[in-house]
C-alpha cells in the first residue's frame, strides 16, 4: 500500500524536525568560538580572581567614605570585689553621721561614646580618593583580563582548527603515498620499475606515516592548551564548529589612514592603557594623603557614662570635648613618606609613558600581520590549484611511464605544502583579526554580539 503527503503534512514535518533539531548543520556537541569565550569568561580563575578584586575594592570605598560619618561606640562592663570599701564620716548630710562607699562590692558602668572627625588636613578626602581611584584601576584591570582572555580563547580556537586541518592534510598526503606505493608495487610486478622506485617510495611513506603522527600529537596539545584556557579538564574531548572561510575584515582595516585612527581609538577604548592612567592619577592621590599625616586634626567627643555610685563618682557622667592634635615632631617619618609617594608617582607616570608607546606598536604590529596574512592567503590559494594540477598531472604522466617518481615526489611534497601553507595562511587571517580587535581595545560585549550574530 501506497504512502503519500499533501503540502499540509510536508510543512508539518519540517517544523518537527526543526523543533527537534534546532541546530542543523552543526553536530551536537559542537562549541561555537562565541559559547567557548562565554564558557572562559565565567570559569577562568584569572578573570574571576580580578573579579573578586574588584568587588574587594568597592568595600574599600565605602570603608573609606565611612570615615566622614560619627562613630558610636557603646560599652559595658560588671565587676564583683570584696571586701567592700568604705568609711564612715561623723558628720554628714543633716548633721548625722554618713557611710560613704569607696569600692562597692558590685559595680556596673554603661559607656555611649560619639566621635566625628571636624577637620583632618584632608586626610580622609586623600584616602577616599585613594579607595576610589584603587576601584577604578582594579575594574579596569578586571576589564583588561577578560580582554587578554578573549584574545587567547579565539588564538586557541583557531590553534586548535589549524591543527585537525593540518591532520587531514597529513592523512591525505599518507594516503596519496599510498596509493601510489600500490601503482609503484603494480609496476614493478609488471618489470616496467626498478626495485628502488619500490624502496623509495617505501621510505616516503614512512615519512608521511611520520608527519601524520606529528601533526595528530600537535592536535592532542593545542586541544589539552584549549580546555586549560576555558578552566575544563585537559582531556576533555574537544568537538568545534569548524571555520573554513576566511573573516570579514573590520571596516577600519581597509582604510588608507587605518594606523592613525586604530591608535586614536586604541588610547581611548584600551582598558590597560586606562588602568595606567588611573594608576597615576591614584598616585597622586597617596602624594596628597601622604602630605596629610603632617597637618593637624580636630574632633568633637562626647561620653554619656551610667555607672554604679560611690562616694567619689557620680552615677550619671556628661562629657562633650573638642580635642586638637598637632603633629610636632615624628623623626621624619611624614617626610619620608611624601618623597615615597612622589617617587612611586614617577613610577607610575614613566609606566604610563610606556604603555602608550607598547598600545601603539601592538596597534601597528596588528595591522602588519593582517596584512601580511592576507597576502600570504591570496597567493596560497593560488599555488594550492597550481600544486593540485600539477599533482594530477605528474601521476598521470607516471601512470602512463611518460613520468618518473621523483616528477611524482616532488609534486606530492609540493602539494602537501600548498595545503599545509594553505591553512596555515587562513587561520593566520583569523588570529590577526582577533590581535587587531584586542589592540584597539574592542569591548567583549561588542565582540561577542558580533560572533552571535555570524551564527
Amino acid at each position: 500500500m501506497g504512502m503519500s503527503f499533501n503540502g499540509g503534512s510536508v510543512k508539518c514535518l519540517w517544523v518537527m524536525v526543526l523543533v527537534l533539531f534546532p541546530c542543523l548543520g552543526v553536530s551536537v556537541g559542537q562549541m561555537t568560538l562565541h559559547e567557548a569565550i562565554e564558557l572562559a569568561l565565567r570559569n577562568n580563575p584569572q578573570v574571576r580572581a580580578s573579579s573578586a578584586k574588584v568587588i574587594a575594592s568597592q568595600k574599600g570605598v565605602e570603608y573609606a567614605r565611612s570615615q566622614f560619618y560619627p562613630k558610636l561606640d557603646f560599652s559595658a562592663s560588671y565587676r564583683e570585689q570584696a571586701p567592700e570599701v568604705s568609711f564612715r564620716v561623723p558628720i554628714g548630710i543633716g548633721g548625722a553621721p554618713s557611710e560613704i562607699t569607696v569600692v562597692p562590692h558590685s559595680y556596673r558602668e554603661f559607656n555611649l561614646q560619639l566621635l566625628q572627625p571636624l577637620y583632618t588636613g584632608g586626610r580622609l578626602e586623600a584616602a577616599h580618593g585613594v579607595a576610589k581611584k584603587a576601584a577604578s584601576v582594579a575594574e579596569l584591570q578586571h576589564i583588561s583580563n577578560q580582554l587578554q582572555l578573549v584574545k587567547s580563547v579565539r588564538h586557541s580556537y583557531f590553534n586548535v582548527l589549524e591543527a585537525e586541518a593540518l591532520v587531514e592534510v597529513a592523512r591525505a598526503a599518507f594516503k596519496r603515498v599510498e596509493e601510489l606505493r600500490r601503482v609503484v608495487g603494480l609496476m614493478f610486478e609488471a618489470g616496467r620499475v626498478a626495485k628502488f622506485d619500490v624502496l623509495r617510495v617505501e621510505a616516503e611513506l614512512a615519512q608521511a606515516r611520520d608527519d601524520l603522527v606529528r601533526a595528530q600529537n600537535a592536535l592532542e596539545i593545542a586541544r589539552s592548551a584549549f580546555n586549560t584556557l576555558l578552566a575544563r579538564d585537559v582531556s576533555e574531548p574537544v568537538q568545534l564548529v569548524s571555520i573554513s572561510e576566511p573573516p570579514q575584515p573590520p571596516e577600519m582595516l581597509i582604510r588608507e589612514d587605518a594606523e592613525v585612527v586604530s591608535i586614536e581609538l586604541a588610547k581611548s577604548q584600551r582598558a590597560d592603557l586606562r588602568a595606567a592612567m588611573r594608576s597615576a592619577e591614584l598616585a597622586e592621590e597617596q602624594v596628597r594623603l601622604a602630605k596629610a599625616d603632617g597637618l593637624p586634626m580636630v574632633s568633637l567627643m562626647t561620653t554619656f557614662r551610667r555607672q554604679t555610685k560611690t562616694g567619689f563618682a557620680a552615677a550619671e557622667t556628661k562629657v562633650g570635648m573638642l580635642a586638637v592634635q598637632v603633629p610636632v615632631f615624628d623623626s621624619g617619618r611624614v617626610k619620608a613618606q611624601v618623597e615615597k609617594a612622589k617617587a612611586e608617582l614617577k613610577s607610575a607616570k614613566e609606566f604610563l609613558s610606556g604603555v602608550e608607546k607598547q598600545v601603539e606598536l601592538e596597534v601597528k604590529q596588528a595591522i602588519l600581520n593582517w596584512r601580511s596574512a592576507q597576502e600570504r592567503y591570496k597567493a596560497a590559494i593560488a599555488v594550492l590549484e597550481q600544486a593540485e594540477e600539477a599533482y594530477r598531472i605528474a601521476m598521470l604522466r607516471y601512470e602512463a611511464g611518460a613520468g618518473t617518481q621523483l616528477e611524482v615526489l616532488d609534486a606530492h611534497v609540493a602539494l602537501t605544502r600548498a595545503r599545509t601553507n594553505h591553512v596555515k595562511a587562513l587561520y593566520d587571517l583569523h588570529r590577526a583579526i582577533a590581535e587587531f580587535e584586542f589592540a584597539i581595545g574592542k569591548p567583549v560585549e561588542q565582540i561577542l554580539a558580533d560572533l552571535r550574530g555570524r551564527k
